[in-house]
C-alpha cells in the first residue's frame, strides 16, 4: 500500500474512531435529568465519524479514479485529450452527479458541527454576551447550503446526466470546438439556450495556513441556441454548437494541480421551476489543425464587424472616446450600472465595522478588531469607487497608459505600444445581460495591465477592445 493510501484511510480510521467513542460515551449521559450535553456529544460524535466516512469514501474513489488516469495516460503518451475517461470516449460527461453529491456532503457535515450552536447560544446571549449572537450565521449558511444541495438534486432528476459529444477529439485552438449537447430528458418549455464557451485559469492560493482557489476568465465567448431539436418532457434533446477558438488562448493544462487551464462550456435555459444548467470540462489543444492567424483579436475584429454594437449614448455605456491633450487618444471608462455591487459593498462594510465595533466594545482580541475593520475599509474603498471612480485608457507617443482616478488622486502605469503582445476581456460577462468586463493589455514576459473601472456589457468591452487595438496600431505595428 502507498504512502498516500495509508495516509488517507489512517487519517479516515481515527476521525471515524473518535466519532464512535463520542456517540458510545454520550448514551450514558443520556440517563441523567439534563440531556443536552448527551445531544452535543451524539451530533459531535457523527460529525467525527461522518468526517472519517466521507474521507475513506472520497479517497477510495479518487484512488481508482487515479489508476484508471495513469492506465490511460501510459495508453496514450502524447495525446493528454485521451487521459479522462469520457474524453477517450469522445465526450465530456457534466458535472451534476457529483456537485450534488458534494454539496450534501458538505451540507450535512457544516450543519452537524453548526446544530449545537443552536442549543448553547441563547443561555450565552441572556446572559449579556452579545457578541455570541455572531454565532447564529454559522447555523444561517447550514440552511443555505442545504438549498443549494436541494435545488442542485431536483436540477439533476428533472433534466438528467447531460454531456457534450465532440465532432472532433480535441477541440481545437486556432480552430473550431463544435459538437453535440445531449439532454436525455429534454428541457421542455425552454424557447433557447445560452451556450457559452471560457478558458479559464484556476490557481490554488495559500495565506497561511489557509487554501483558497481562484478562477480567472482568460477568453470567453457565447452563442443563443435556437434550433434545438423540439423538446418533449422525457425525450432526448440535442444542441449542435460551433465556436471559434484563438489561437494565443492557454490550452488545456492540468499538469500542475496548483495551477490549471481548463476550457468550460456551459448551457442555460430559462424554464418554470427550476432553471436548466450544465457544466462540461472540454480538451482544447494546438493540433495540425491550428492555424496561428485565428488569434483572439482577429476573432474579435470579425465579431464586431459582423455585429457592431448599437448607437448608445455614452451615460449608457459608461465609455466615451475623446482626444488627448498630447493629440493622442483617450479612453475614458465611468461608473456605469454599479448601484447593485456598491449596496452590496456598502452591507459587507456594515458588517465588518459592525463586528469590529463589537470586538471593541467587549475587549476583544485587538488582532481581530483591526483584520475586520481592514477588511471594512478596503470594501468601501472599492465600493466608493466603483461608484464615484473613473478609469482611462491613453494612447499617445506609442505609449499606452492605464489611469485610475478617484476624488482627483490617480494612479496607474504607462508602457511602450509595441510591448502590448495582446488586448483581451477579462471578466464576467454575458451578452444582454448585467455583467463585470474589463480590457486587459497582455505584456511582454505574461504581465498585464487593466483598468479598474469595469464595463458592464460584454459587447461593449469587446468593442472597446477592438478601438483600443486600433488606436495603438501605427505603433505597435498590428
Amino acid at each position: 500500500m502507498s504512502f498516500e493510501k495509508v495516509l488517507v484511510y489512517g487519517f479516515a480510521f481515527v476521525f471515524s474512531a473518535i466519532g464512535v467513542g463520542i456517540g458510545y460515551a454520550s448514551i450514558a449521559q443520556f440517563d441523567g435529568p439534563d440531556t443536552t450535553q448527551a445531544w452535543l456529544m451524539l451530533l459531535a460524535g457523527c460529525a467525527f465519524a461522518g468526517f472519517g466516512i466521507a474521507v475513506f469514501l472520497l479517497g477510495s474513489a479518487g484512488f481508482e479514479k487515479s489508476k484508471r488516469a495513469d492506465a490511460l495516460r501510459a495508453l496514450h503518451a502524447r495525446e493528454p485529450w485521451m487521459w479522462r475517461e469520457d474524453w477517450a470516449a469522445g465526450k465530456s460527461a457534466s458535472n451534476a452527479g457529483s456537485k450534488a453529491w458534494f454539496l450534501w456532503g458538505f451540507a450535512i457535515l457544516w450543519n452537524l458541527i453548526s446544530t449545537p450552536l443552536v442549543l448553547f447560544l441563547p443561555d450565552e446571549i441572556s446572559n449579556g454576551n452579545y457578541p455570541a449572537l455572531l454565532g447564529f450565521l454559522f447555523p444561517l449558511v447550514g440552511i443555505g447550503l442545504l438549498i443549494a444541495a436541494a435545488r442542485t438534486t431536483i436540477q439533476r432528476l428533472k433534466f438528467g446526466e447531460s454531456e457534450f459529444v465532440l465532432d472532433r477529439m480535441p477541440g481545437v485552438l486556432g480552430g473550431d470546438v463544435a459538437g453535440t449537447i445531449v439532454l436525455p430528458q429534454g428541457v421542455a418549455g425552454a424557447g433557447s439556450f445560452t451556450v457559452r464557451l471560457a478558458n479559464m485559469h484556476v490557481r490554488r492560493v495559500k495565506s497561511g495556513k489557509n487554501t483558497s482557489t481562484e478562477e480567472t476568465m482568460l477568453w470567453q465567448t457565447e452563442q443563443v441556441v435556437t434550433h434545438a431539436t423540439p423538446a418533449m418532457t422525457g425525450v432526448p434533446q440535442r444542441l449542435s454548437v460551433r465556436f471559434r477558438t484563438p489561437f494565443d488562448a492557454h490550452p488545456t493544462d492540468e499538469s500542475d494541480a496548483n495551477s490549471k487551464f481548463v476550457w468550460k462550456l456551459t448551457a442555460e435555459a430559462d424554464v418554470p421551476g427550476v432553471d436548466f444548467s450544465a457544466e462540461f470540462e472540454i480538451p482544447v489543444f494546438k493540433t495540425g489543425n491550428s492555424s496561428p492567424q485565428v488569434t483572439e483579436e482577429a476573432i474579435r475584429k470579425e465579431e464586431v464587424i459582423a455585429h457592431p454594437p448599437a448607437i448608445v449614448s455614452p451615460e449608457a455605456t459608461g465609455v466615451r472616446i475623446v482626444h488627448g491633450a498630447a493629440g493622442g487618444t483617450e479612453f475614458i471608462i465611468t461608473a456605469n450600472g454599479a448601484s447593485a455591487g456598491s449596496w452590496g459593498a456598502a452591507v459587507v462594510f456594515v458588517i465588518f465595522i459592525g463586528i469590529t465595533g463589537l470586538i471593541i466594545s467587549f475587549s476583544g482580541p485587538g488582532l481581530f478588531a483591526l483584520i475586520f475593520g481592514a477588511v471594512g475599509v478596503l470594501v468601501a474603498g472599492l465600493g466608493l469607487f466603483g461608484v464615484y471612480g473613473e478609469s482611462r485608457i491613453v494612447v499617445e507617443d506609442g505609449h499606452v497608459s492605464v489611469r485610475n482616478i478617484l476624488f482627483g488622486k490617480m494612479w496607474g502605469k504607462r508602457v511602450p505600444c509595441a510591448s502590448v503582445e495582446r488586448i483581451g476581456v477579462r471578466g464576467e460577462g454575458r451578452k444582454g445581460k448585467h455583467g463585470n468586463c474589463s480590457v486587459t493589455l497582455t505584456l511582454a514576459g505574461g504581465k498585464s495591465l487593466s483598468p479598474l473601472q469595469s464595463v458592464s456589457a460584454l459587447q461593449t468591452a469587446e468593442w472597446l477592445a477592438e478601438e483600443v487595438r486600433k488606436a495603438i496600431v501605427p505603433w505597435r505595428g498590428s
